[in-house]
């Protein structure tokens, strides 16, 4: 970023926060798009963990994916 572009940012941060979050999304979109290509939906479908020894987090994750049929309805903060 060249120092005027910083000083437009700056002068106009929301502007600056909206671009940061559409690359993020987009960024996001891609990643969905490689992982439903490279089949990753299709095992997640078929992985059974187990409960007792997994991380708990992980497998809220893939049993919400999975309720939901790949299609999230919400944001969800998951952290592993």
């Amino acid at each position: 970023m060249t120092t005027k572009q910083s000083s437009q940012c700056s002068d106009n941060n929301q502007s600056c926060d909206d671009i940061e979050y559409a690359l993020y999304c987009d960024g996001l979109e891609l990643q969905y798009k490689q992982a439903k290509e490279e089949g990753v939906f299709e095992v997640l479908r078929v992985l059974e963990l187990d409960k007792e020894h997994s991380d708990r987090t992980l497998v809220q994750a893939i049993d919400y994916f999975n309720e939901k049929e790949g299609i999230a309805e919400k944001m969800h903060q998951w952290t592993f």
